[in-house]
């Protein structure tokens, strides 16, 4: 779902569906930081993308190819 949400380009609504995940108690998993942080990478919000770095790794997820191919999109 929220992947769908990151393609319109609605980031408001991914990261408040991001937030009423972890109110139910689902965990987000790898790829659900991943798509939030390459949607703020998208649109070069670098603070946000950092911050859902941050929330994974303080998760104790691993990061992947895909995040680190996102956050290079800051370089470019």
């Amino acid at each position: 779902m929220i992947s769908r949400v990151e393609k319109i380009g609605k980031l408001e609504i991914a990261e408040d569906l991001h937030y009423e995940m972890i109110g139910f108690d689902v965990k987000p998993d790898v790829v659900v930081y991943g798509v939030l942080i390459n949607t703020f990478a998208d649109a070069e919000s670098v603070k946000e993308a950092l911050g859902y770095v941050d929330a994974m790794k303080r998760a104790g997820l691993p990061g992947n190819t895909v995040i680190c191919n996102s956050l290079i999109k800051f370089g470019t």
